[in-house]
């Protein structure tokens, strides 16, 4: 913009003063400034969408270093260095042809604008228009539809003490991830009584995970009613709702701060309380031995603490938050059987009376669950006590059980 102002004010300063001396240049001016309104109109609309282009062709750059970085361990394993490199090469290849485009379109100006001050104020007048297409992505992205925090009308408050007992309703729930989408859960109905410890399993793909994001609203419920202690939870203010629930990923997840901060972010408890929660845990020895105790400072994403060690600390922390219902998705699915064992652990004592929703890959894990739910292709085919499935030769959960021996 500075080097448009710049270069505009020198060129009409320039016009103005020739034209005091010799009025009757700017008679011969009138063809050389149609001439150059055409050729700077073709330039501009040339330059403003090869750099469109080139924003787009940047994204999937950024994506494949971002996922690099974040899977570099996982790549060195599998020794698919080469395959990544040659993957970024080709991306940014792809993102580098239209730079080359707009070279040669700037060129191409250059030699038909014999005047450099000319150019030079079309040439910045276009970079300034190419450039308001990162605004434009900006835009595009703002008017993308967000999640619906909270209804105009017909919101649902429930009391303070909500879920008090922690009974969780399914009927007939539908949901899918878009609504251009196919449905990833159909029909699904079932009943979670309070202080149950359910269990979710299914084959790859078959809408485990899926169904506890439900309960959180985190995809689009198309058809049926998910209710917790008699509340319909589409009415309930989303911030709300999932302040009420606790969930324990798959990839844990510590702040950088203290572990205090990470036990209790809303400073709502003691210190009695948060050495009570890491005394179940098992960790209380381990924050013991630290030199600043519960002002340990926790470094980016947890990493000073071991996998197993960080799913304990999400453990307490939900301890800490007092939730009536735990849902557990595939958060055994990092560690080994004995850490595993230690969570189921701390699961019985902790959670004994709340109710827990476990999602499982290792069978192992939820065979000591109340119930078990078993999904297949997003349907609930058997709903039942592990015992009661066990004696179906022919059931899905019997041949999971088989396979993982």
């Amino acid at each position: 913009m500075e080097l448009f102002l710049r270069s505009g004010l020198k060129i009409v300063s320039a016009i103005a003063a020739v034209a005091v001396i010799t009025p009757y240049f700017l008679i011969g001016m009138i063809p050389i400034v149609v001439f150059y309104y055409f050729m700077q109109r073709i330039y501009r609309a040339t330059a403003r969408e090869l750099k469109r282009i080139n924003r787009i062709k940047e994204s999937p750059v950024y994506s494949q270093l971002s996922q690099s970085f974040g899977g570099l361990s996982t790549i060195r394993a599998y020794r698919a260095k080469e395959r990544f490199t040659n993957e970024m090469m080709e991306r940014l290849n792809d993102s580098f042809v239209p730079l080359l485009y707009s070279m040669g379109a700037e060129g191409w100006m250059g030699v038909r604008l014999m005047q450099v001050q000319m150019f030079s104020v079309v040439s910045a007048f276009a970079k300034v228009e190419a450039n308001m297409t990162s605004v434009e992505r900006v835009e595009n992205y703002s008017r993308v539809p967000g999640e619906i925090y909270e209804r105009i009308s017909g919101n649902t408050i429930p009391p303070e003490e909500w879920p008090a007992s922690g009974t969780v309703q399914l009927e007939s729930v539908s949901a899918r991830y878009d609504q251009t989408l196919d449905p990833v859960l159909t029909m699904v109905t079932a009943n979670i009584r309070a202080g149950e410890k359910v269990g979710i399993c299914g084959r790859t793909g078959s809408g485990k995970s899926s169904l506890t994001l439900t309960l959180f609203r985190m995809i689009d419920m198309f058809e049926g009613v998910i209710s917790i202690d008699g509340v319909d939870i589409s009415r309930v203010p989303l911030t709300l709702l999932r302040s009420r629930l606790s969930i324990i990923p798959q990839d844990p997840v510590l702040f950088s701060g203290t572990i205090r901060f990470n036990l209790d972010p809303e400073e709502d408890s003691d210190d009695d309380e948060l050495w009570r929660a890491l005394e179940i845990a098992q960790l209380k020895d381990v924050v013991t031995d630290l030199p600043s105790k519960l002002d340990e400072m926790v470094t980016e994403g947890g990493e000073n603490f071991s996998v197993g060690q960080r799913q304990l600390f999400c453990l307490a922390r939900a301890f800490v938050r007092k939730s009536r219902i735990l849902i557990m998705d595939e958060a055994t699915a990092s560690v080994d059987m004995e850490t595993d064992a230690i969570l189921q652990d701390v699961i019985k004592v902790a959670f004994g009376d709340r109710t827990v929703i476990t999602v499982a890959h290792r069978i192992a894990t939820i065979l000591n669950s109340d119930r078990i739910l078993v999904l297949d292709q997003g349907k609930l085919v058997e709903n039942d006590s592990p015992d009661n499935l066990l004696k179906k030769p022919d059931g899905l959960f019997t041949a999971m059980v088989k396979a993982n021996k």
